[in-house]
């Protein structure tokens, strides 16, 4: 009978590796993804994504991956002041949401990019 070692330390360091790697992809893929929605005429009817006027919403989405002890956390979305307003809308306003259509068009996408890396 053959001696086989098992070392879990490794396997879980490399497991961790490859679920921050994906999760980093799957965050970099929805941020290039709702940044794409942020194309159409300005102003923009009630429902639809911001239109594009200077491009600053656009730039300012970004992502982050944080390592927990017992997780991987991965965070999409924006600090621009007018972000909020835009996606919630405002007692003067109706919504223009970017952010969570962006994430249900592609739920599938980015738990296929969370398991396989595509």
């Amino acid at each position: 009978m053959e001696k086989v070692n098992w070392n879990s330390n490794k396997l879980v360091k490399e497991m961790r590796a490859k679920a921050v790697k994906n999760m980093s992809k799957a965050c970099l893929f929805l941020e290039g993804d709702i940044n794409k929605s942020l194309t159409g005429k300005s102003p923009s009817a009630p429902g639809e994504p911001p239109g594009k006027i200077t491009g600053t919403l656009g730039r300012g989405i970004t992502h982050e991956v944080e390592k927990k002890p017992d997780s991987v956390v991965g965070r999409v979305g924006t600090n621009i002041i007018y972000a909020v307003p835009l996606e919630f809308g405002t007692s003067t306003m109706a919504a223009r949401p970017f952010m969570r259509p962006g994430l249900e068009r592609n739920k599938e996408r980015v738990a296929r990019i969370m398991m396989s890396g595509r």
